[in-house]
């Protein structure tokens, strides 16, 4: 299983972005975690079968709500959750 560390910042938090990221998420079945972080950012953890899957999620995060300033993605090694949730402010 493929993992991403994925971190949004620009206007993204009170803007809905939490919840659009876990909506797409459970749509194409990938597992992990999605929070705000105290430095304003969002950060999402997310495994799938395949890097495809996970990169066509990066492009579609980029493409909702709020102001996208900039999008990192590294690789993330980690035992998958069962499913894909959102948690608390880190």
């Amino acid at each position: 299983m493929t993992g991403y560390r994925i971190v949004v910042r620009g206007q993204v938090q009170g803007v809905g972005f939490r919840a659009f990221v876990y909506r797409e998420a459970t749509y194409v079945g990938l597992r992990g975690r999605v929070w705000n972080r105290s430095d304003g950012g969002v950060e999402i953890v997310a495994y799938a079968e395949g890097p495809s899957t996970l990169d066509s999620f990066v492009v579609r995060l980029q493409q909702r709500p709020g102001r996208i300033d900039s999008v990192e993605v590294d690789s993330h090694v980690g035992e998958p959750p069962s499913n894909f949730d959102i948690g608390p402010t880190h």
